[in-house]
């Protein structure tokens, strides 16, 4: 978890959060209404720092004095390997370095620049890709079963009108 920016720590103890126009009054070990910014030891952490978000990889390029965006994603399951480089001794001393992400789409390789704890990163990203396909397995299994309940649904029907 990384310790977060844009608090105040308030006289009744508590840490108030500048974030967002909910200045939340967070007391020790709560988190405010955002359910990312906790307190812990009279400070403010950002307990989804670094963390991917959701089932895709989703880097944003802004362009000089943000004229344009390019947004690039790919699903989880197109993922096909993530390799962690730390690029040389100071990189490796203070943990720090590059993430790339290959993937089985169009884009082909996201790269993640001066990436903390890039290693955590990239264990990260291969547990949330056995987690999608775990689910992902988990749904083809209910579907399966499903489609297995209609095919002999339809055949006693078939069957039962040639009796």
């Amino acid at each position: 978890m990384e310790q977060a920016m844009f608090w105040e720590k308030a006289s009744d103890g508590k840490i108030e959060c500048r974030l967002c126009p909910h200045h939340c009054r967070i007391a020790e070990g709560k988190r405010g209404i955002c359910g990312i910014r906790e307190a812990r030891a009279g400070k403010l952490y950002a307990a989804g720092y670094g963390l991917i978000s959701s089932a895709n990889s989703d880097p944003i390029e802004k362009k000089p004095l943000f004229f344009a965006e390019e947004r690039r994603e790919a699903s989880l399951g197109m993922v096909q390997n993530v390799i962690a480089n730390l690029p040389g001794p100071l990189a490796y001393l203070f943990n720090f370095g590059h993430v790339e992400i290959y993937t089985a789409a169009e884009i082909g390789r996201f790269d993640f620049m001066f990436v903390s704890n890039p290693r955590e990163v990239q264990a990260e990203i291969f547990r949330r890709i056995e987690a999608y396909r775990t689910r992902e397995a988990q749904r083809q299994a209910r579907q399966r079963q499903t489609d297995m309940a209609e095919w002999f649904e339809a055949y006693h029907r078939l069957t039962a009108g040639r009796s």
